[in-house]
């Protein structure tokens, strides 16, 4: 996937320091692998629980922030259970944002 001149927002979301420093780390890998540089990403970070509201993901949702690209790290940053995850991705696709699932990607580069 070429990213070159679109405005990317990587998103990051967990309840412990453990979680979100994992998630740096895998915009860090992001970065390097997709040769975007680390400062033209907008980070996204809520600190909640997987049910819990995302404010800092929520004016994407509603189109009043506009990024081409959303990265997570896998569907369970955006929601828990995989038919809210769905209602978000369809909401993205509305607002012609496609969305990166890291965790996905790498199990497609691996096959």
């Amino acid at each position: 996937m070429n990213l070159t001149n679109l405005k990317v927002a990587f998103y990051m979301r967990g309840e412990t320091p453990r979680t979100i420093n994992k998630q740096y780390l895998t915009l860090q890998q992001f970065c390097f692998h997709y040769q975007v540089p680390y400062g033209d990403v907008i980070v996204l970070k809520d600190i909640a629980k997987s049910d819990a509201p995302r404010p800092k993901l929520e004016p994407i949702l509603n189109g009043s922030m506009k990024i081409d690209v959303l990265v997570v790290q896998s569907y369970h940053i955006l929601h828990l259970y995989h038919d809210r995850f769905l209602q978000i991705s369809e909401q993205l696709s509305k607002h012609d944002v496609a969305l990166l699932i890291l965790n996905e990607q790498a199990e497609m580069d691996f096959l």
